[in-house]
Parts: C-alpha cells; structure tokens; sequence
C-alpha cells in the first residue's frame, strides 16, 4: 500500500519548510484514502502524493511472492531488511480503520483512556501494559488477540537477507513520555538537606543533628526527580543557643546521667534532693514513659527504656518546671 519504488523514495510524501526537532516530542499521522497519502506533524499536514499504483495485499494477483490473505504485521519503522530503521522514541501508536479528518488528527493527538478508544480506533498500543504471554496490550476496539513488540533487525546487511530476523527487545518506560498524554510513569521528588556545620545522629522520617557550639547556621534544600531538580540556600535558618534549660545542658556537679549511650538503662545521680519526673521521649516530641522518683542528694536512679536502638530525649522536671533535658542513644 505505499511507494514500491526499490531504491527513490516519493519525494512528494517529503516534509519541506517543517522541522521534526531533536529532543522534543513530535505527533505524526500517516493517511491513505484511495490512492492520496498524507503526512501531519503535530496536527499540521506537512505533505501529500498521489500513489497510482499502491495496491491491497488481496489485489496483489501479479506477484506470487505476495501471501494475499495471511494476516500482516504492521511496523513502524521500518519492516524489513531494505527500509530504514527508527532512531528515537515512540510514547504511543494508532492504527485508525479510516482516514482522518483533519480534525480527528488534531483529536487523536491528545491520547484516550483505557476502554475509551472511538470505534474506528482498531489498535492502541501505549507500551505501559503487557497480556500475559509478554506482549504489549491493545488497548483499539479489533480485540485482546491485536498485541504488539518491540523489535530491532538483526544479521542483516547487503544482499543476504536470509539470515535476518526480528530481535525482541524490551520497552525503557523510564523515558519520559509525552507530557500531554496520560501515562503511568510515577514521578517522586527527593528531599536533601544540607545543614551547615551539623552532624546527623539520626536519619529517616525526621533527621536529629547536633551543632558543636551555639550561633546560627544556615541549611540547603534540594529537591531531585525524574523532571529536574531546584535548589534554595536559606542563610541563618537555625538558631542554636546555650541556656540552663537546653538540651544537654548538662553540669556534672549538679546532675550526672550515664551511660551515654547506653544499652538497657540509664543512671541519673541527683546532687539536689527532692522529688523528680523523669520522662523519656522520641526525638518528635512523643511522650514514651513516666516516672516518678524521689531522690536525696547523691542519689543514683536507674531509668530502663524499652524502646527501639535509636535517639531519645530524657527530661527531667522539678516541681513542674524542666530541671534538665539529655540526648541518649540506645545501642
């Protein structure tokens, strides 16, 4: 049905004054309604040729090389050993049972969902799906048994064409495809701070770091996708003090905890006698236990944390108000 010249091509079914550019995705729609041809890019109808002598394969009674009735496969690309082959990307491929309109072009362009393909829609091949037997799902009205590969030509050259045949290759559905039409690509977004003279005791969910000494200190956040990635420098955006009441603001004359870190339990040695709440949290925050302890001067209280290896914050409180706050970690 197309150009049977061996070695001309049509130069009529050339594009002239439209480029196809590199890197950005371009729509193409080939039509045939009696003996006229068309080529659209992107909507736009680039050429056309009139083929006098483009015949159906059950027409083809002059050549017995033609198997008039079997079923043809449809290649783009190229199909046989003396047709170019396909350098890019292909993020999708119709096959109409019609010539469209130049408004159905315009249409098709944008895609259709699952299930939602127009009656003359007989092949849709997104390359997202495959049946069970490997192949790509057709998701056109001609039925499930329609499928589709992707192959490459190999041991071909020159003349000896025996020896060719089409190699199965795998879809790369890690290219990005066609941003107007849907598709199934999940796109997730890294975060990564970078905080300016922190060391990080802790990774996951929430990060815990500590700074050596107090001051200000600034911290970097990128962002990385599929898409790109952006990156936002905020000067002074943490603000580290040195108060009695801060955590590990710890002086051993009036207050010892070991060990740190520590295994099973910590020890607390009070230098001031009264009556204590010992509180042990997450590093969100999250109250994990209580206890009450009553302590004379010099006394030692063993406090077990039964939670999993990690960072916690014991606090201790005196008449209500925060006495002291620790960092340990739980080997």
């Amino acid at each position: 049905m197309g150009w049977e010249a061996h070695d001309s091509p049509k130069e009529d079914m050339m594009s002239k004054g439209y480029q196809v550019v590199p890197g950005v995705w371009t729509h193409v729609v080939v039509t045939q309604e009696g003996g006229i041809q068309r080529i659209y890019f992107n909507g736009k109808q680039v050429a056309n040729a009139f083929f006098h002598n483009s015949k159906r394969r059950e027409d083809r009674t002059d050549d017995g090389r033609v198997k008039r009735f079997d079923k043809a496969d449809i290649f783009i690309g190229g199909g046989n050993v003396y047709k170019a082959g396909f350098n890019g990307v292909i993020d999708e491929v119709q096959v109409w049972d019609k010539a469209l309109s130049p408004e159905e072009v315009k249409q098709c362009m944008n895609g259709f969902e699952k299930g939602k393909a127009p009656q003359g829609l007989r092949g849709y091949f997104t390359f997202e799906e495959k049946t069970n037997d490997g192949k790509y799902a057709n998701w056109g009205t001609a039925g499930e048994q329609f499928t589709g590969d992707v192959v490459a030509i190999a041991q071909s050259g020159g003349e000896k064409t025996e020896n060719a045949y089409y190699d199965l290759r795998e879809d790369n559905n890690n290219v990005l495809g066609n941003p107007g039409i849907p598709g199934t690509l999940e796109v997730k977004t890294e975060a990564l701070w970078t905080l300016d003279g922190a060391r990080v005791i802790e990774k996951g969910d929430v990060a815990t770091v500590t700074y050596a000494a107090a001051g200000h200190y600034g911290a970097t956040l990128k962002l990385v996708n599929r898409w790109g990635e952006d990156t936002k420098t905020v000067a002074n955006l943490v603000e580290v003090t040195n108060t009695t009441n801060s955590i590990n603001g710890v002086n051993a004359a009036d207050f010892a905890l070991y060990p740190n870190p520590f295994v099973e339990s910590v020890n607390l040695r009070f230098a001031e006698a009264g009556v204590y709440t010992i509180q042990v949290a997450t590093v969100n925050g999250a109250v994990m236990q209580n206890t009450k302890a009553t302590a004379n001067a010099g006394d030692v209280v063993n406090v077990a944390i039964t939670g999993a290896k990690g960072l916690y914050i014991v606090r201790v409180l005196k008449n209500g108000k925060q006495y002291k706050a620790v960092k340990v970690v739980k080997e």
